[in-house]
């Protein structure tokens, strides 16, 4: 419904967000002040006594993961809530990729104009695992098309920070051992097939740069065949 406070938090909830996730549902929201700031509000589906562990666990962890990352190509933590029953992210304003490729799709965008747009997506994408490959020295870990976001002013921001490992740290690497099979079967490096403790520590961003070629790949396929000049670029990654 329109216009629902957002519980505990100063946000009103708007129209729902078309999203693909077993894990959250997404609206379009603003701030409750003057001048109505937009967000993006992000809704565990379960109630938390009710969820499994599993899905309990990678939802907390997107939010204290995001949280804690500030970056231009980092779709920005604003705000959560984690209360008893409740779990809550609110971040900048976007659209999922998906969503806005549709959008784009059915107001009959020529591809043409669509592919400026998406090289410079490319590029934020990348520059965001640029970031947190050599800043962070940490691998994103769920790079895929419900991962990636698209801003009002054109930037592309990478979300969905629930499976990001930084390198040698025990409990990050644990946790993406054990949850390794949540990023979809087609994104997945070879690498990630027959997983090791060194896996990480070997593979590096490698891991996250095979995944960010699935997707510019998937993306090219719904728009129209892979530009020539991409396709040894994307051979290489």
């Amino acid at each position: 419904a329109m216009g629902n406070s957002v519980s505990g938090l100063p946000y009103e909830e708007g129209e729902r967000v078309e999203f693909r996730s077993h894990l959250f549902d997404l609206s379009a929201g603003s701030k409750k002040t003057e001048e109505k700031d937009p967000v993006l509000i992000f809704k565990f589906k379960f109630k938390k006594s009710a969820a499994n562990g599993r899905d309990l666990a990678i939802a907390q962890r997107s939010l204290t993961k995001l949280r804690s990352l500030k970056h231009p190509y980092i779709l920005s933590f604003i705000d959560s809530i984690d209360s008893e029953e409740d779990l809550i992210l609110v971040t900048e304003t976007a659209v999922p990729l998906e969503t806005w490729l549709q959008r784009q799709l059915d107001a009959k965008v020529t591809p043409n104009d669509i592919f400026q747009e998406i090289n410079w997506g490319f590029r934020c994408l990348l520059m965001a695992l640029d970031f947190l490959h050599n800043q962070g020295t940490m691998t994103h870990s769920y790079v895929c098309l419900e991962s990636i976001y698209v801003c009002p002013n054109g930037d592309w921001k990478l979300g969905s920070m629930e499976l990001s490992c930084k390198a040698g740290n025990f409990e990050d690497e644990s946790f993406l051992r054990a949850h390794n099979q949540y990023l979809d079967r087609d994104y997945l490096p070879p690498e990630r097939d027959r997983f090791d403790d060194l896996t990480i520590q070997r593979a590096k961003g490698a891991i996250d740069i095979y995944s960010a070629a699935v997707c510019m790949q998937k993306v090219f396929n719904k728009l129209v065949d892979t530009p020539p000049q991409y396709t040894k670029y994307l051979k290489a990654m």
